[in-house]
Parts: structure tokens; sequence; C-alpha cells
């Protein structure tokens, strides 16, 4: 599914609820955020429809915006650690030397 990455812009968080609780939107992990003005934006990722039912609502300002794309990093660890997916992932992580035996 093709989505558009978007800013979202309202008066108010009563009117960014108000919108969320009409339209069911994938919203970016980092929250909305308060502007200088009182108002209130978030990033949003929109198929083309929830594109064109939020171009529709009054009061809501939509910019699309170009991320950037990102390349894989390096592999940084070696072999299956999770089992296959039997085992979850716990703490914060360690190092691991060449010399090291899994």
């Amino acid at each position: 599914m093709n989505r558009r990455t978007v800013v979202l812009q309202v008066h108010d968080m009563g009117a960014l609820q108000d919108v969320l609780r009409v339209h069911e939107l994938d919203l970016d992990c980092g929250g909305p955020r308060r502007l200088d003005d009182g108002g209130v934006a978030v990033v949003a990722f929109l198929t083309t429809d929830q594109l064109q039912a939020i171009r529709d609502v009054d009061g809501i300002s939509v910019q699309e915006i170009d991320l950037p794309r990102v390349r894989k990093g390096v592999q940084v660890g070696r072999g299956d650690r999770f089992n296959g997916g039997s085992i979850h992932p716990s703490g914060v992580g360690r190092l691991i030397s060449d010399e090291e035996e899994w």
C-alpha cells in the first residue's frame, strides 16, 4: 500500500482529537507538537483516499513532505540470536568481540 507522508496542522489539541476520532490515521511515533501560534502539528502516513478525506475537512492544513531515504546500516550481529523467534529480546544488549564463541 502506497502511503504519503504529510504534516497535519490544526488550531488546537481538541481539533486534532476530533479528527482522529473520525479518521483512523497512521501517525508518526513522535506524536503531536505544539506550535508557537498555539496550533498543533503531527506527521501522518496516509493512503490516497485518506489524504483526500482529510483535505476535505475544514480547519486542517495538510502539507505533503518527502522524507529522505535511508540505506540499511551494516549488519552488526551474527547468527540468529532469537532462535527463529522462540527467544524474545531483552535488556540493552552488549558488544560481542570476534574472539567470543556463540
